[in-house]
């Protein structure tokens, strides 16, 4: 399958691994700026592709992106991350693929798993007015 992706950053090679275990074997496009939310599934259709893969995205974007991908028959997927933070001058355990240092603390991120996400679900409350 073709995919579109949103995010600015490469994928890391267990992300590699995990889109073609997945079937998602041609990134048709990438979008680094999100400009609506309806601008991804435009392109997947463009470049017929069937799934938008989101690196990192606002909850509120996020929604409405995969009720927009749901109309036109697309599939959302994103990484589920593992983030743990250390003192600086600690080892990030094994299987660690990016090392975030600020201060005297650094955070290990490493990729757990590709999901296809399904609902989301936001419920609000006003508080003031």
């Amino acid at each position: 399958m073709r995919y579109v992706t949103i995010g600015r950053h490469p994928y890391t090679p267990r992300q590699q691994e995990l889109l073609l275990k997945a079937g998602l074997l041609r990134e048709a496009a990438r979008i680094e700026n999100l400009e609506n939310p309806r601008q991804p599934v435009e392109l997947a259709r463009e470049k017929a592709a069937t799934a938008i893969v989101v690196q990192a995205l606002p909850l509120h974007l996020l929604a409405q992106l995969l009720q927009e991908a749901r109309k036109a028959g697309i599939e959302v997927y994103s990484f589920k991350m593992r983030s743990e933070k250390l003192a600086k001058e600690d080892k990030c355990p094994p299987g660690t693929e990016i090392e975030l240092a600020s201060g005297d603390t650094k955070r290990c991120i490493r990729t757990e798993a590709l999901q296809r996400i399904e609902n989301i679900l936001i419920v609000t409350e006003t508080v003031a007015e």
